[in-house]
């Protein structure tokens, strides 16, 4: 009697073919993904769960050897089998988008001791896309850190100071911050407040992207800083905790002082002759103005001493030079729309009118294409929030 019955092999087929469909995955390895061992030693499984999953699809990695597409919740294991005492290593090759998503891996390394590997745990969660620039100027390889709560996470702008982070949305009132260092030149500290994560979902397009479009402050720039460190400032030298306390510190900044500081700090940058001094005293006979007590740009600014002290050296030296520069911060894309009516309510934007309109002792001029600008001052620097913003001819 023949040992195949082909009732029982249909019957096997039906049973077999949904269980390798449930879980909705396809692998493929560099070697063609043999899962047996033609030597007929014993070869065990690499397997585990994924839960939380809701991107287009996560693509895990074994051994650098195979890749395993996931597109669904649920139980996974790889095509390649391992023999008794190899070691193993799962990883994360792609990530889920649309939306975004970071994916957290547990019992990832070992080595098979004589059973197959059932518990690689995959835990997916919502994730911002952060896209952003160093600007103000530009730095190229600047080391960025972004604190969420209390996890960091770190890159590094290209040469045109762009940068890519993705953060996990894990409590919606983490606190989230930037910081871009220059690794050539120490002086340079860029910041940025971004507010509290539930904040940054809401700004964020429906795939988990965010950009200057959404939310010009994932640009870290010299506008930024100025803004951070005068909440600092206002605050006793704490940042803000909380949304509510960024919000309050926001809203009581005069958009006269961020920019005359945004300007210092730009000033300061561009310097290649600055000195940076104690705060026992500093002399305009030195090659480059002297930055008293201060050893970076953020304290720069903080510290109102440093700032008074380099603002009566820089007018002293070219009385013109605060000016230019806010005249170029604001002719500046990544650096005006760092000062929106969403983050300080009380600025200004209205760029319209052929003459130059004079306020705090401040002309503004303009190049590359922007008109002069028309500020209605309600006192202290502080400018109406329904004023308009004009670029090139197009208004926002």
């Amino acid at each position: 009697m023949s040992p195949f019955n082909p009732r029982i092999g249909l019957y096997s087929l039906v049973l077999v073919l949904p269980l390798a469909a449930c879980n909705s995955s396809s692998s493929s390895s560099d070697d063609g993904g043999d899962s047996g061992d033609p030597d007929g030693e014993a070869v065990f499984a690499v397997a585990g769960e994924v839960i939380g999953l809701s991107g287009d699809q996560l693509i895990l990695r074994l051994n650098d050897a195979e890749s395993l597409t996931i597109d669904s919740d649920g139980p996974f294991e790889f095509a390649t089998q391992l023999e008794d005492g190899e070691s193993y290593s799962v990883a994360t090759q792609v990530l889920p988008e649309a939306p975004a998503q970071n994916c957290d891996l547990e019992n990832t390394e070992g080595t098979i001791a004589g059973a197959d590997v059932s518990d690689i745990a995959v835990s997916c969660h919502g994730a911002i896309q952060m896209i952003g620039r160093v600007a103000g100027p530009i730095i190229a390889d600047a080391d960025i850190e972004a604190q969420v709560g209390e996890t960091l996470y770190e890159a590094r702008s290209d040469e045109q100071g762009m940068y890519s982070l993705r953060l996990s949305i894990r409590e919606p009132d983490e606190m989230v911050s930037l910081k871009a260092t220059d690794p050539t030149d120490g002086f340079i500290l860029f910041q940025s407040y971004l507010g509290d994560m539930n904040r940054l979902q809401a700004l964020a397009t429906n795939d988990g992207l965010l950009t200057r479009e959404q939310n010009v402050g994932v640009n870290i720039t010299n506008v930024s800083t100025a803004n951070a460190a005068l909440m600092r400032w206002q605050n006793d030298g704490q940042a803000p905790e909380t949304e509510a306390e960024r919000t309050a510190l926001r809203d009581r900044l005069s958009a006269n002082l961020l920019l005359r500081s945004s300007a210092l700090i730009l000033l300061a940058v561009e310097d290649p002759d600055r000195t940076i001094v104690p705060a026992a005293g500093a002399s305009l006979a030195q090659a480059g103005l002297a930055l008293v007590g201060s050893d970076d740009t953020s304290s720069l600014i903080e510290e109102e001493e440093s700032r008074k002290s380099y603002e009566e050296q820089v007018l002293e030296n070219d009385p013109d030079s605060i000016d230019n520069a806010i005249g170029e911060i604001l002719s500046d894309e990544d650096l005006v729309q760092g000062i929106d009516e969403d983050e300080i309510p009380n600025d200004w934007f209205g760029i319209t009118g052929p003459e130059p309109n004079i306020i705090t002792g401040t002309q503004f001029r303009f190049e590359r294409g922007w008109d002069w600008p028309l500020l209605q001052s309600r006192g202290f620097g502080h400018f109406p929030v329904g004023s308009r913003r004009r670029h090139a001819g197009s208004e926002s």
